[in-house]
């Protein structure tokens, strides 16, 4: 099973600091930057379907045309229950509800953003959209 392998395909990708918390149902919620509410988007995700979760071994590059390399799929799946998309200053604690410590907060967003992203801080100003999920059973092919 090799599910969501390329950057033009639908699936959330993470960082493997995530993965036991996804894995333990506690993170529920993520941040991606600008707005992928486009249906016509390269970043679009559906919502109430089962969507691919994929761990990160290397980062890659999509302006560059740069995959990442991807740690074994191990079927871990999630469906997307819904998309909020705002400016990272509006943000509340019932949007971040369920997210990992590092975007706990509308600081910490812009932090993890600039860090995940390698940029400077995005501007409070920045679109976000927040993913809020729940895992289902893993799949096998």
């Amino acid at each position: 099973m090799d599910r969501c392998n390329h950057q033009s395909m639908t699936g959330l990708w993470m960082r493997p600091v995530y993965w036991e918390g996804i894995l333990a149902g506690e993170i529920t919620t993520v941040v991606r930057s600008g707005d992928r509410s486009d249906p016509n988007g390269p970043t679009f995700i559906p919502l109430n379907v089962p969507v691919p979760v994929r761990f990160l071994e290397q980062m890659g590059i999509r302006d560059q045309g740069i995959q990442p390399k991807l740690y074994p799929d191990d079927g871990t799946t999630v469906e997307l229950v819904e998309r909020i998309v705002k400016q990272i200053r509006d943000l509340t604690p019932d949007d971040l509800a369920g997210g990992s410590l590092d975007i706990s907060d509308p600081e910490r967003v812009r932090l993890h953003l600039a860090v995940i992203g390698n940029t400077k801080l995005p501007d409070y100003g920045a679109t976000v959209t927040v993913y809020k999920f729940r895992l289902l059973p893993p799949a096998v092919e």
